[in-house]
């Protein structure tokens, strides 16, 4: 399973990201990776955001740290791809960690870090003193901070086979850029289908795109620019992306951000794939971003109606309506709910490697369910399923069926609660049998924002969970 929240720009120190920002998108990342844990998945992860996510490093440090040492279980798995500057193909992780640090200085295809801000400051002779030790030698580059992580993801994926990639469709981001300002594309044809604010929305990302001058789309490859305060590459006046795009500038992150991601997900093959928002304390700028989400994954017909979107997956961090906390108290708190979290992470990670457990019983009951093409039958195995993975998370973490198409789980500490839901009409494994979970999978299910009152939200995150691509049946 491929998650967005694992992007490298959400945490990134030189990407123009803020602190609480940064602690927001580990809790987000923590939580749907703890999610895709219990339901027996494992994460797809780009040999890109392996090496430069720091919220994908924090999390991964503290599942391997908790998955016992004699343990067989590969809950990630690398996504390798590419060709390093002498034109091999990348076939290992250390190549490809090589092959981004060689990239530092290229002229051409220069490799930016979101994560480690002394990368660029290095010369290349400096480069290459690591390179001769990696083991040794990557706290040059990571510092102490991400040191530790680095080296537990790198030994990890020595050892972990690649991805196997299947055949994708060619999806690229200039592409989609085009498809976004064209008014003869399908995606516009489509969006012009939406209503009242939504239909302003899009006409507002819309603009927002076109005032960037999509034509030159290798600068919307370059996705920390659009957060950084440094002069966009188009613009003939040196302004930044925020001085030219104005309070739009989320829409057309979240925009560009997504099909990024929608590029990652298809050169693997497009395997079942989370795609969220990032984190706002701001409701109408949630609903704006979804939007903005759900046109860049080509799918505005599931909002024709003029209402409020409801993701299929969400995330939220809220706080009781009594009492303030001040920005430190806060961090602190983002930070303490994150850690009491992983004390949930021993007892599933020891279920996930132990193949005769109740755990990988159940995960095996609903494969089959799935193959056999039985809907009650894989329903009633989630069920029992999670109902075994609520007592191994030990109180730390609630899980359960929210609605008839979703499952939540839910992390409290004191006023706080944070929050991921996600539907589970979607297995591992969707075969060409009868079920209907495609279409039904993607429909909305996570409880409106209206409803959502009775605590003060501190930050809220959409997405959807988009399954994979089957050839048509033969007749």
């Amino acid at each position: 399973m491929a998650v967005q929240s694992l992007d490298s720009v959400r945490s990134g120190r030189d990407a123009g990201v803020s602190d609480e920002e940064r602690r927001l998108a580990e809790l987000q990342a923590f939580l749907e990776v703890l999610m895709a844990l219990a339901l027996g998945r494992e994460i797809v992860v780009p040999q890109s955001y392996a090496f430069d996510s720091g919220a994908f490093l924090r999390v991964a440090h503290r599942v391997l740290e908790a998955r016992p040492k004699d343990s067989e279980d590969r809950p990630f798995r690398p996504h390798l791809f590419g060709t390093d500057l002498a034109g091999h193909e990348i076939m290992y992780f250390d190549d490809a960690v090589t092959a981004m640090l060689r990239r530092v200085h290229h002229p051409e295809r220069p490799f930016h870090s979101s994560l480690y801000p002394a990368l660029q400051e290095m010369t290349a002779t400096d480069i290459e003193r690591v390179l001769q030790d990696l083991d040794k030698r990557l706290v040059m580059v990571t510092g102490d901070a991400y040191a530790k992580p680095l080296k537990a993801v790198v030994e990890e994926f020595r050892v972990t086979t690649p991805l196997e990639v299947g055949p994708g469709t060619g999806l690229r981001l200039d592409a989609s850029l085009t498809e976004l300002v064209d008014p003869g594309s399908a995606l516009s044809t489509q969006a012009a289908g939406l209503l009242g604010t939504q239909r302003d929305v899009y006409e507002r990302l819309r603009s927002a795109v076109l005032k960037l001058d999509p034509r030159a789309y290798a600068a919307f490859g370059q996705r920390s620019r659009l957060r950084q305060d440094l002069p966009w590459s188009n613009d003939p006046e040196g302004r930044t992306a925020a001085e030219i795009v104005g309070e739009d500038l989320p829409l057309v992150v979240e925009f560009v951000d997504t099909i990024y991601n929608s590029v990652v997900v298809d050169s693997m093959g497009r395997p079942l794939a989370l795609y969220s928002t990032t984190p706002t304390k701001d409701d109408a700028q949630v609903q704006a971003r979804y939007l903005a989400q759900e046109l860049a994954l080509g799918r505005p017909p599931l909002l024709a109606r003029d209402e409020q979107p409801t993701g299929g997956a969400y995330f939220e961090v809220a706080q009781e309506m009594t009492g303030t906390r001040d920005n430190e108290r806060r961090a602190g708190d983002l930070t303490g709910l994150f850690e009491q979290g992983l004390e949930a992470l021993g007892p599933l990670m020891t279920a996930r490697s132990r193949p005769t457990s109740q755990f990988c019983r159940g995960v095996a009951d609903m494969r089959d369910a799935v193959v056999a093409g039985n809907r009650a039958a894989y329903d009633k195995a989630l069920e029992k399923h999670l109902e075994h993975v609520a007592k191994l998370l030990l109180g730390q973490v609630e899980i359960g069926f929210r609605g008839e198409m979703a499952l939540y789980l839910m992390l409290k500490a004191g006023q706080h609660v944070v929050e991921v839901a996600e539907p589970t009409a979607i297995p591992e494994e969707v075969l060409e049998t009868g079920l209907d979970v495609l279409g039904r999978g993607i429909k909305g299910t996570a409880r409106s924002l209206k409803t959502r009152t009775v605590r003060r939200r501190l930050a809220t995150a959409l997405g959807s969970v988009v399954p994979p691509a089957f050839p048509e049946k033969r007749r």
